[in-house]
């Protein structure tokens, strides 16, 4: 059962621990703010300085003060209380655990009025065209801006904007709502000492508009029905949250209608950390894994943009982007159908308890990538498709709700490559 943060519905598998990690955040962010203007301080103390440096440490020492207090606000009114504990799940994705994790995108979005949002939508529409979804999901809405405006630039009649991050949500909130927010900048190198802090008032031009919903939720295992999106947006999120991309597509293949799309907008920048050289996965390569579970690529471009480039900062940088649309080619929300429907097609495609045979060409068989490898060592002629997806989640920790239809992709795809042998 789900609960509340900020008025914004918490759907994930486990509310009360995600709301008590959120807990966490505050009072990691409250401590290690307090360490840092303690150490200012210490310095405009302790130091004999030039009178600008002195200057700009004395409204770093009083902007911090107040990013402190703005901040804490933010998680006071969505009822989330500081807690002194470790984080239950760990971080997802290195350097996301903390509560300013996203905050120059908060900026950017709805502070710097440099024009990035702007681009990226004028490409986004560009992809997709004459095509008019009337509902969307984003996975990774971040805090907001492009999904918002592409909502209202499409007419959409229902968006979902999926993300886990709570400050950019509780942010995106006010500001559709039609609310300012006053928050702090530090920008990561200031043009100048004055610019240190910059005190920015955020706010949506055109707030308000029906139909956009944010929903706190994990875009790897988004919790809607199949067959119920028109568009499933991914900005700037499959090389930065899955660890292995080919194991989110069937996620979101299921969620789509017949006739439905995915559009991908981002740069394909893996972090090493997160990702294994094996999955850091280049645009052709994208396209070819895409098209195995059940997608066919319709338009897509490369872009060369500004990506964070505060007008108060002297760092920035440009990032090439690949933005394709690419539409279900089957109607069953299921990645079972990619089989081909023939008077060789075994049981096995079609039903997941029939155990998987393995035919004469599999010994041969050279995988496009390591989920087809796994799944193709797991055939033994006595697991079935539900077997091996079960399997797959115990050993390689693929998520439950997309196991199977994962599997179901890869055989399908197996079957039919042994026909073109």
């Amino acid at each position: 059962m789900g609960t509340l943060a900020g008025g914004i519905p918490v759907l994930m598998s486990d509310p009360v621990s995600t709301v008590r990690d959120w807990g966490a955040q505050r009072a990691h962010f409250s401590r290690e703010t307090r360490a840092t203007r303690d150490v200012v301080l210490a310095q405009l103390a302790g130091q004999a300085l030039p009178e600008t440096t002195r200057s700009r440490l004395q409204r770093l020492y009083d902007r911090l003060g107040g990013h402190h207090d703005a901040v804490e606000a933010l998680y006071e009114a969505a009822g989330i209380s500081a807690v002194e504990q470790a984080l239950s799940r760990g971080e997802r994705v290195p350097g996301e655990g903390i509560a300013t994790a996203y905050f120059d995108q908060i900026h950017r979005d709805w502070g710097w009025g440099t024009g990035e949002p702007e681009a990226a939508l004028e490409i986004i529409l560009d992809i997709l065209g004459n095509r008019r979804p009337e509902r969307m999901l984003v996975l990774g809405a971040g805090a907001c801006r492009l999904p918002y405006e592409l909502h209202r630039a499409a007419g959409i009649e229902t968006t979902v904007a999926v993300d886990i991050n709570p400050v950019p949500f509780f942010v995106a909130r006010r500001v559709l709502a039609g609310e300012t927010v006053a928050l702090t900048e530090f920008p990561r190198c200031p043009r100048d000492s004055h610019r240190v802090a910059v005190d920015r008032t955020l706010r949506s031009s055109s707030p308000g508009a029906d139909g956009f919903h944010l929903l706190f939720a994990d875009g790897l295992e988004p919790p809607v029905p199949d067959a119920s999106f028109d568009l499933v947006l991914t900005p700037w999120f499959i090389d930065q949250v899955p660890k292995d991309l080919a194991t989110l597509l069937p996620t979101i293949h299921r969620t789509l209608r017949e006739g439905g799309a995915w559009l991908n907008h981002g740069p394909l920048m893996y972090q090493p950390t997160h990702t294994q050289p094996a999955h850091r996965y280049r645009e052709d390569e994208v396209h070819e894994i895409s098209e195995a579970a059940g997608f066919r690529l319709a338009r897509h471009r490369w872009d060369r943009v500004l990506y964070m480039e505060s007008p108060d900062g002297s760092q920035g940088r440009t990032e090439g982007v690949a933005t394709f649309l690419a539409e279900k080619t089957d109607g069953s929300g299921s990645a079972r159908t990619k089989a081909e429907v023939d008077v060789e097609a075994p049981q096995w495609l079609a039903d997941a308890s029939v155990a998987v045979s393995a035919w004469p060409e599999l010994q041969g068989y050279r995988p496009p990538h390591p989920m087809f490898a796994a799944v193709a060592s797991l055939i033994d002629g006595r697991r079935s498709s539900q077997m091996i997806a079960d399997e797959m989640v115990r050993r390689f920790n693929l998520p439950v709700d997309a196991a199977l239809g994962g599997v179901m992709t890869c055989l399908a795809e197996m079957w039919r490559a042994r026909r073109s042998e």
